[in-house]
């Protein structure tokens, strides 16, 4: 949990920084302007998770919203099994506009692992794919998620992880708006 709590910080500070700078005059148009497409995933998401593993069948729950002037979309994910009140893990992510490869990233920051990946953003779906997975297990490799807006209150997401080249699911949501 310090892990996760110490990279939020320092990204905190860099998206302070970064945010400053990158709307002077003469610059290119605020990060919101790449990132606009992104608006119909504000809210609060709910849904049932089937966890791989040995992982009990639990509610997920994702709160998203704007932060640094609508510079980057910050999401919570939080995983609480049936039967229990005490969320059992949570995971963070910011999808920001990157001024060096003017392109869509997202940093993933969840209880095992932490990601960096590039995003591709058309209408109603985003699909993260790639990029460098750093984690406390070995055997993780690059992920591929896509995430789509089915209807303004649905939302689909599905990952994959390579394993021996071929693309393995590992998680299935339909999430809910519930706010």
């Amino acid at each position: 949990m310090a892990i996760i709590g110490v990279s939020t910080l320092l990204f905190s500070a860099q998206l302070i920084v970064s945010t400053s700078f990158a709307q002077e005059e003469g610059q290119e148009p605020p990060a919101y302007e790449h990132l606009k497409q992104l608006e119909p995933f504000v809210g609060k998401w709910q849904g049932k998770f089937d966890p791989p593993g040995n992982a009990p069948l639990g509610t997920i729950t994702v709160t998203t919203a704007w932060v640094g002037n609508k510079s980057y979309l910050y999401s919570e994910v939080l995983y609480t099994p049936d039967g229990m009140d005490a969320v059992l893990n949570q995971g963070n992510t910011m999808i920001g506009y990157n001024w060096k490869t003017k392109s869509v990233h997202a940093w993933e920051f969840g209880w095992v692992t932490q990601t960096s990946m590039p995003v591709v953003v058309t209408e109603n779906k985003m699909m993260m794919e790639g990029g460098e997975v750093f984690s406390r297990n070995e055997n993780r490799t690059p992920k591929t998620t896509t995430v789509e807006l089915t209807d303004p209150n649905t939302i689909v997401t599905t990952s994959h992880h390579l394993k021996n080249g071929q693309r393995v699911a590992y998680e299935h949501l339909t999430l809910k708006r519930i706010e």
